[in-house]
């Protein structure tokens, strides 16, 4: 990940979600969990961003069980 600065960190694990989202399967439970992968791979870019896992946190919470 090349963005810096925490706000701008965070707004990226949330429009990284929401396309994975848009490209995920159709069902919710299997949508949910792909989108965990997904998280998780973001996590990865910065794990020391806190910003980054707020976001992503907050937008899995938004998914579908």
């Amino acid at each position: 990940m090349v963005i810096r600065g925490a706000p701008a960190i965070g707004l990226a694990a949330a429009y990284g979600l929401a396309v994975a989202a848009a490209y995920g399967p159709d069902e919710a439970g299997a949508l949910r969990t792909y989108l965990a992968q997904e998280a998780l791979v973001l996590r990865a870019s910065r794990p020391t961003a806190v910003n980054l896992f707020w976001a992503s946190e907050r937008m899995l919470s938004e998914c579908p069980i």
